[in-house]
C-alpha cells in the first residue's frame, strides 16, 4: 500500500513538474519600462508594461532625480537625498521595489556621477576637504577607491566606455559655477582626460581647435564612446565671426587624439550636430545649411550624413529642405535595436508645421530612412523632449517620453501605436528611462 501511495504521489510530482515547466515555456518574459520625473518638489519612479497596460507608482524620492541603472538590470542605484550615500535598489517579479542595501562614501559629497554602471563598480566624482576627484564604488561592499590625483582644480564628469574598461572625465582648471552658468560657457576652461581602469592611468586629449571650451551640464559632459569604446564624440564650442556655436569633435582612444572636427567651414550658416554611432565607427550627424543667408528670414536645408571615423570620410544619406521660414530639422533622440541594425530616430523642427515632431525608422544594411505616422505632433512634441526612443529587449515594442505631456508612447517595430501613458503628476521634466526584463517564474 506504502509502495502503491509514493508511487501515486511521485506520479503526481512529476505531472505538476510537467505543466509548470509548459508553463515556463509558454509564459513570455515581461519588458517593463521604468520611468523617473521631477515635478518639482519629488522624483516618481514608475513601473510600464506596455503588453497589459499596467502601470505602478513604485518609489517617490526628493528631487532631483538622482539614478544610476546597468543595461536591462533590474537594479536601480539612487544617490541619497545628502548626496553622501547610494543605496541599491532591485525590482521584484511582483512589481515591487526593494531597498537591498546602503553603502556610505567616507565622507565624500557625490558630485556628478556616470549614469551606467557596470560590472558592480560605479563612477563618481566627489568632494572632500575642498578637492573633487573621480572615485569608483564596489556595490558589492561598498569599498570606495580614488581613481584621480588632480593637484589643481577639479577632475568632474565621469563616463565609463561601454566595456567598462576605461572613463573620460572632465579637469577643470577651477570650480565651474553651473547655477550661474548652467552649459559652462563663460569662463569654464576644461579639458578631458582619458582613464585607463586597468592601471588607473591618466592622459590628457590634446584641443587643436581654435578657441575652444568644452561644453557641459551638470551631470555629464556630453561625450559619447563608440559601442567597441575606440572613439568618443564630445561637443566643443567654437569662436566663429565672433559669436560661439557648438561644434561636435570625434576622437580616437587609441591612440588619444582629435580626428574629425565636423565644421564645414567658417561660416555661421554652415552648423553640424553629432547625432549617435551606427556602428563601432561609423556616425550620423546632420548638418544644418541656410540656404538664404543674405535673408533677415532663415531658411534651411537638413542634410543627413554618415561619417566614417576611420578613414574621414562622408556619405549623405537623405535631404530635407526647408517648408517654411526658419524651418530647421533637429534630432532630438536615437535608439538603437540589440543588434544595431535598426534605429528610430525622433526629430522636431523650429515650425508650427505639421513636421514639427516625428519618428523615422532607420534600416542600417540598406541605408533606408523611413518616416512614420504617428500622432506625436498632436502631444506637443517639439522640442519638450527626453531621452532616446528604447527599445525593449525583445525588440518588439518601442517606447518614448513625452517632456510637456508628462506621458509615454509605445509603438510596435512598424511605428503602429501600442499604448499611450500619461503620468499622474505633472513632470517639470523627465530624468530618463530605462527597459528591464522580468525573466518567467515557474508556478511550481
Amino acid at each position: 500500500m506504502k509502495i502503491k501511495l509514493t508511487l501515486l504521489l511521485t506520479s503526481i510530482s512529476i505531472a505538476l513538474l510537467c505543466v509548470s515547466i509548459i508553463i515556463y515555456l509558454t509564459v513570455p518574459d515581461r519588458d517593463m519600462l521604468l520611468v523617473w520625473g521631477d515635478d518639482g518638489k519629488e522624483c516618481v519612479l514608475h513601473i510600464l508594461d506596455p503588453s497589459t497596460q499596467y502601470s505602478q507608482r513604485l518609489l517617490t524620492t526628493l528631487s532631483p532625480c538622482k539614478y544610476a541603472v546597468e543595461e536591462r538590470s533590474n537594479r536601480i542605484i539612487y544617490i541619497s537625498d545628502d548626496w553622501k550615500s547610494v543605496i541599491v535598489y532591485s525590482i521584484r517579479h511582483d512589481n515591487q521595489i526593494e531597498k537591498q542595501m546602503v553603502w556610505y562614501l567616507n565622507g565624500l559629497t557625490i558630485s556628478t556621477w556616470s549614469h551606467k554602471y557596470k560590472n558592480n563598480y560605479l563612477y563618481f566624482s566627489g568632494v572632500a576637504n575642498g578637492q573633487e576627484q573621480v572615485y569608483r564604488v564596489d556595490l558589492s561592499d561598498g569599498t570606495v577607491t580614488q581613481l584621480t590625483n588632480v593637484p589643481i582644480g577639479i577632475a568632474h564628469s565621469p563616463i565609463l566606455s561601454p566595456d567598462g574598461n576605461n572613463l573620460i572625465y572632465t579637469h577643470y582648471l577651477h570650480n565651474p559655477d553651473f547655477t550661474k552658468h548652467p552649459r559652462c560657457i563663460d569662463g569654464c576652461i576644461g579639458q578631458y582626460y582619458f582613464l585607463s581602469l586597468s592601471d588607473q592611468t591618466s592622459r590628457p586629449l590634446a584641443l587643436a581647435v581654435e578657441q575652444v571650451q568644452l561644453t557641459s551640464s551638470e551631470n555629464h559632459c556630453g561625450a559619447e564612446w563608440s559601442p567597441d569604446g575606440r572613439f568618443f564624440t564630445f561637443t566643443v564650442t567654437c569662436n566663429i565671426a565672433g559669436e560661439h556655436y557648438p561644434t561636435p569633435v570625434v576622437a580616437s582612444s587609441n591612440p588619444l587624439k582629435i580626428t574629425t572636427v565636423l565644421r564645414r567651414n567658417t561660416s555661421v550658416s554652415h552648423q553640424a550636430q553629432a547625432i549617435t554611432w551606427m556602428s563601432n565607427y561609423e556616425l550620423l550627424y546632420v548638418f544644418y545649411d541656410d540656404i538664404n543667408p543674405t535673408s533677415a528670414s532663415a531658411k534651411f536645408l537638413s542634410q543627413f550624413l554618415i561619417l566614417d571615423s576611420i578613414s574621414g570620410k562622408t556619405e549623405s544619406l537623405a535631404e530635407f529642405p526647408a517648408r517654411g521660414t526658419g524651418m530647421m530639422l533637429s534630432i532630438t533622440g536615437v535608439g538603437w535595436n540589440q543588434e544595431r541594425q535598426q534605429a528610430v530616430i525622433r526629430w522636431s523642427g523650429l515650425s508650427s508645421e505639421p513636421l514639427a515632431g516625428a519618428l523615422s525608422l532607420y534600416k542600417k544594411p540598406s541605408k533606408e530612412l523611413t518616416f512614420w505616422n504617428t500622432r506625436i505632433s498632436d502631444r506637443g512634441f517639439f522640442l519638450f523632449d527626453s531621452g532616446n526612443p528604447m527599445w525593449s529587449p525583445s525588440g518588439r515594442v518601442i517606447a518614448y517620453l513625452i517632456q510637456e505631456t508628462s506621458s509615454a508612447d509605445f509603438v510596435d517595430a512598424t511605428g503602429k501605436e501600442i499604448w499611450h501613458w500619461t503620468a499622474s503628476e505633472q513632470f517639470r521634466y523627465f530624468a530618463g528611462g530605462h527597459w528591464i526584463r522580468l525573466w518567467r517564474v515557474s508556478l511550481w
